[in-house]
């Protein structure tokens, strides 16, 4: 698996595992606890450093950038 992809079959899985974290943390309103629960990692702790090593920051804060970065719907009157 080593010589096709570049990496090992535990780190793919991993890379896996988070690009799924980064859907849920976008089209859902789970938190990082629950999503780390719901992909079976070992613990919240190892899923945040693992989460920040791949992505390059946290969960939250990437929730939190997620919604600084979608536009706000215009008020309309009734």
């Amino acid at each position: 698996f080593k010589e096709v992809t570049g990496e090992s079959i535990f780190t793919y899985f991993n890379k896996l595992k988070i690009k799924e974290a980064k859907r849920l943390l976008t089209h859902t309103e789970h938190s990082a606890t629950q999503i780390s629960e719901m992909l079976e990692f070992t613990d919240a702790k190892y899923f945040n450093t693992l989460f920040r090593k791949i992505v390059g920051t946290s969960p939250l804060n990437y929730k939190k950038q997620l919604k600084k970065d979608v536009p706000k719907m215009p008020k309309t009157k009734r």
